[in-house]
């Protein structure tokens, strides 16, 4: 028992520093109003949560979180595991496959938003390109750029990006479960 501690101490140590300390620290500065600079010296309590659950940004902001949380519960994760159950699978060029469905996770952010900004811009982006050639006319470059759709446009954009590295996790997990 005493080697097992010994074997987790490191680790434990540096879960508490890195992850267990800020979060308590960042609880205390809360009940503080501070400006981040000094010591915090005036104790408001829970103030700071009343403010933050009366403000319309946060709730707004809160709100939007927890449609992208629920749109990929229900659409990225099970197209990742569609997808990796698929790539488990003996087929011609899998490797391929993985590779192009892995790519976008390994792009700087940077890239990924000036690709998409080509792609989705209103002022003849490649969307509204394609979708003047598929004769959408509803689907105009504006819809890009309307703030009733433009959560989901940004949504498609985290969904292309991570779905490959959700999609190589399942995989991964896939193959290491024995057939029997």
């Amino acid at each position: 028992m005493a080697a097992i501690v010994l074997f987790l101490l490191p680790a434990l140590v540096l879960f508490l520093l890195l992850v267990i300390a800020p979060i308590l620290v960042a609880g205390y500065a809360s009940t503080f109003k501070w400006n981040g600079f000094g010591l915090p010296e005036n104790f408001v309590g829970l103030d700071n949560f009343t403010r933050a659950f009366q403000d319309p940004t946060f709730l707004g902001d809160l709100s939007r979180t927890g449609i992208l949380i629920g749109l990929s519960l229900v659409i990225q994760l099970p197209v990742s595991l569609g997808l990796a159950m698929l790539l488990n699978q003996p087929l011609k060029g899998r490797s391929v496959y993985r590779l192009i469905f892995f790519a976008p996770y390994v792009l700087s952010e940077v890239t990924t938003a000036v690709l998409f900004t080509l792609v989705l811009s209103p002022n003849r982006g490649l969307g509204q390109q394609i979708s003047e050639w598929l004769g959408i006319e509803a689907l105009n470059g504006a819809v890009f750029a309307d703030p009733s759709t433009v959560l989901y446009a940004l949504f498609l954009v985290i969904s292309w990006k991570y779905f490959g590295f959700h999609m190589i996790l399942y995989l991964a997990g896939r193959q290491g479960i024995p057939g029997s």
